[in-house]
């Protein structure tokens, strides 16, 4: 999270001085999926699917670079980056989801991964979409591309972090008094 606040708090200042701020998510976009996977990693008891995901993170930071310097030359929002690893991470959620430990008495809402995972899911299940489509409507019109990005994609941003807080709520032991 920290990564993240300090790589919006930047791209709020460069949008602010009206300096060109698509570069930072190219750097940002292969970070964010390396943190997640290996946050999510520690769920994922096979370690075949273990050894899976550092490879992912590998490749797909290979593939990340490849589609910012020969697809948008880093200067548009790295749609097809996001979208890419909106995927996999989609898919390791709902691999971890469908794999919470059936064991722990606590009620599924009270289980850290599943409000994480609920939270990546709903987030870039929904914005993969916009993100895909990102550049096109950013050649059509700019101001409405970036009010769209405001619209859709700004909530979501929330509600992710919103339910990242419960979950790591959920991860505090209660103490009896």
């Amino acid at each position: 999270m920290a990564v993240t606040l300090t790589v919006e708090v930047t791209a709020h200042l460069l949008i602010v001085e009206r300096i060109a701020f698509d570069w930072l998510y190219h750097l940002y976009c292969p970070v964010e999926f390396a943190l997640l996977v290996l946050y999510l990693r520690n769920s994922i008891i096979s370690s075949r699917l273990r050894r899976i995901t550092l490879y992912c993170i590998v490749v797909f930071a290979f593939v990340s670079l490849a589609f910012s310097t020969f697809l948008y030359g880093f200067k548009s929002i790295p749609g097809a980056n996001i979208g890419t690893g909106s995927v996999l991470l989609v898919s390791l959620c709902t691999y971890v989801l469908f794999n919470l430990n059936a064991e722990d008495e606590r009620p599924i809402f009270l289980l850290t991964n599943f409000w994480i995972c609920a939270g990546l899911l709903l987030f870039f299940g929904v914005c993969t979409f916009f993100f895909g489509i990102y550049k096109p409507l950013f050649d059509l019109n700019a101001g409405d591309a970036y009010r769209l990005f405001g619209l859709i994609v700004s909530p979501l941003n929330l509600l992710l972090y919103l339910f990242i807080i419960l979950g790591l709520l959920c991860s505090l032991h209660k103490r009896t008094y």
